[in-house]
Parts: structure tokens; sequence; C-alpha cells
């Protein structure tokens, strides 16, 4: 890895840099158009300026200081960390740039980096290390490209003219991009922008705490398509395991005489996004009672008590990020075996002899080996891989995360006179 400290995320990059003079966060360097062409919704960008406070923009230079939202701005911009950047503190470094050379996993890119870099005033007590990356990807789609930012220290978020003190609080650093459009699907802003201390080392869900589309902490791939589609969507599948059954608080129209999805604000997914661990727009999805058929096909005229439910896979497209999916259970009656063995066992005490008659091994044992052949070699074993098959078929650039259901009881069955067996 050349030119690059060790702090940020280990990367494969080979690249010729061209560093920049020591600038104030309203300075900028401009690279020449054919050097980056990329496009977005109806937005082809090029030329391509790199300024100093954490951004690039592709209509003109920007010499803005104090972070605006990058979801509504009109102003094409790539923010791996808008915020008032200054190089000119002792112990800082210039920004610096590569590419013709550049390569990130064996594909051409242009690299912009931001290491060890101060904030307005010249200060630099705390300092911070990020990256830039815009990566052509013909292997995925003619003109399409991965945006990829890098973190390797973040221990301020605000320059002193935005109502910083020290580096921290005022309007605080925003991260994301834009085509300057306004089309949906044409920008994204990760959850914390403009929120004080939710990016800083200091947080849990800080930017090298947590990932998105990496299993290396600090990174976060997006990847833009040949249609400028970013695929920054999270669909959530799948049956009660994943709408939170139990967990109260349920969505508006599933906790009714005709729908008992029973969505729940306390599930998974929606603690996930909430708590910042997934930075993505949740669909969720997911419907209490659904077997396989219902993710396949529309529930929406079948009455309760899935009443007005569409295929659950209608949800996905090439937007789409991350899959989470977990559902089978109620294919092979996971429920009522639970259900008979816990009676079983109620009735088993009553009287003594009854231990040795209501095993839930002796009553269950046989349907559940059934179950579980049909799962590894059967009928619901086929129709779950066709399921998984066609949720990539509808969303080629997501990651498919197939979840596990939780485990009630302990792997080596107690004997039925104390235990559940």
């Amino acid at each position: 890895m050349a030119g690059l400290p060790h702090v940020l995320p280990q990367i494969q990059l080979v690249f010729a840099l061209s560093s920049r003079p020591r600038l104030t966060s309203t300075q900028h360097s401009q690279l020449s158009p054919d050097v980056v062409c990329i496009s977005l919704p109806q937005a082809r960008l090029h030329p391509l300026w790199v300024n100093n406070n954490g951004n690039v923009t592709f209509d003109a230079p920007r010499g803005r200081y104090t972070p605006f939202g990058l979801s509504a701005t009109r102003t094409p911009i790539i923010a791996p960390f808008f915020a008032d950047v200054d190089t000119r503190g002792t112990g800082t470094d210039p920004v610096a740039y590569g590419y013709r050379k550049t390569t990130f996993e064996g594909h051409a890119a242009f690299c912009v980096s931001w290491v060890n870099v101060g904030y307005f005033s010249g200060k630099a007590d705390k300092t911070n290390s990020f990256q830039l990356l815009l990566v052509s990807r013909p292997d995925a789609d003619l003109g399409a490209f991965d945006i990829v930012f890098n973190y390797g220290r973040v221990q301020w978020e605000t320059g002193d003219a935005s109502n910083g003190v020290d580096g921290l609080g005022g309007s605080s650093a925003r991260v994301g991009f834009s085509s300057g459009t306004g089309i949906p699907g044409s920008y994204s802003e990760l959850p914390g922008s403009g929120t004080n201390g939710s990016f800083l080392d200091t947080s849990p869900v800080g930017l090298v705490h947590t990932s998105l589309g990496s299993a290396t902490l600090g990174r976060y791939t997006f990847p833009v398509k040949s249609d400028g589609q970013i695929a920054d969507r999270y669909v959530a599948m799948g049956d009660s395991y994943q709408s939170g059954e139990g967990a109260y608080s349920y969505e508006s129209g599933t906790d009714n005489g005709t729908n008992k999805c029973h969505r729940s604000a306390n599930a998974y997914p929606n603690l996930l996004v909430d708590r910042q661990v997934v930075r993505l727009q949740l669909d969720f999805v997911a419907c209490s009672g659904a077997v396989i058929h219902d993710l396949i096909y529309s529930s929406e005229e079948d009455g309760a008590p899935l009443e007005g439910e569409a295929a659950q896979v209608d949800s996905l497209g090439t937007d789409t990020r991350l899959v989470t999916v977990k559902i089978g259970g109620n294919d092979l009656d996971f429920g009522g075996t639970i259900k008979s063995c816990v009676e079983n066992g109620i009735k088993s005490w009553i009287p003594i002899v009854n231990w040795f008659n209501y095993s839930c091994i002796g009553n269950q044992g046989d349907e559940v080996e059934a179950n579980l052949a049909d799962l590894e070699t059967g009928q619901v074993g086929e129709d779950l891989l066709d399921l998984y098959r066609l949720i990539r078929a509808k969303a080629p650039y997501a990651r498919i995360e197939v979840v596990s259901y939780p485990r009630f009881f302990p792997a080596e069955a107690a004997d039925n006179l104390l235990g559940c067996a």
C-alpha cells in the first residue's frame, strides 16, 4: 500500500499521489475532464474538483465550510467527510489524490486521501484520516462504479467557524453524496450526519467502528449501477421472527382483524437501523405467520391474517443493498411442534406415571425427523433454494443474509423426568 498510513483500513492500492499545498477549507484543486467522468441519474459529471473541506464536486469548486444537507442539495457532490478541514496546522498533511495508475481490488480507481487533517482555524490538537475512492466496475455492468469511503481516525467534527468548540459540537460533519438532481435514488446521506458526536471515534457507532458493504470496519461501499441507481435500501423479509411477533408497538395496519403481520418497532431490523448499525433505508416487509409462498406471491386478496400484503420479493430491486430473510419454520409447522411439546410437558406431571407417556421425543420425534428430512432433501428444501435464487435475481447487487432461528432448548436433550426430552 503506497502513500497511506496504517491508520486507514487496509486496502490494495497502487497509485501515484499528487499532493496539494496546505490549504484552508475554502480552496480546491481541479482535475481535467479526461481524469474522472461518472454518471448519476440524468447527470453526467465531469470534470471534478477536489475540495479541501472533505468532498469532491462536479459543477464547480466549493469553498463552503459549514456542511449542508446532502439529500436535498442541487450540488453534485460526493462527501466522505464534509466539514471545515484545515491542513495548515503543525503535524497535519496536505490532501492528496491519485489516478491513472490507481487500482482498488483489481479495478481502476480515482483516490483522494485526507490524512492527518486538522480543523479550522489551523487547529491540529485533533486530526482525522479518511479517504474517497471512485472505483470502475465494468464487471458489474458497463458504466457501473462504486463509491468507497475509508476511515482510520475521526477525532473532530466541526470547525471554529461552524460554531464548533475545540473541534466538537456546532454544525457537525455530513457524509454521503448527491447527483444534484433531487431524483429519488440519486442521493444518500449516512444516518448521524449533522448529529453531534455520531461519527466520532468516541461513539460506539462512529465511522471507524462500523461498516457498510464490507467486512472491514471503517469502510463504506456504495454501488452505483449503469443507470445511475444507488443501492441504498435494506429489505427485511420473512416470518414472525423477523417481524417481531410479541414485541408489540406494531406498525399501523398490521394488527387488526384481517392483517396480523405484527411488524414491530422493536423488531431487530428496526433496531439495526435506529441504532445505526445498518446505515440504509429500511423496507420492512416481514410478516408473522408467513410461509415461503407468501414471500413469492401476493396475499392482497387472501383475507385474514395477511390481507393487503404484496409478495415480499416485490420489494427487491437493483437499489437493494442488504437483504435479511428467514422463512420455513411455518412450512415445517415449527409452532405446532413447540405447542404440542409444551402441552405434553404440562400433562406429564399429572400424574407421575405420565412422565413416560408424554415426552416430546416420544410424541413429536417422528414428526420432527420427517420435517427435517423435508428441509434437507424434500420439497421445503427445494422451495427455499428457489426462493434464494429469486431473491438474488431480483436484488443482484445486494448482500443476502439468511438468518437462523433461535435455539430454545439445549442441544443435548435432558431426560424426560427432569427436562424437555
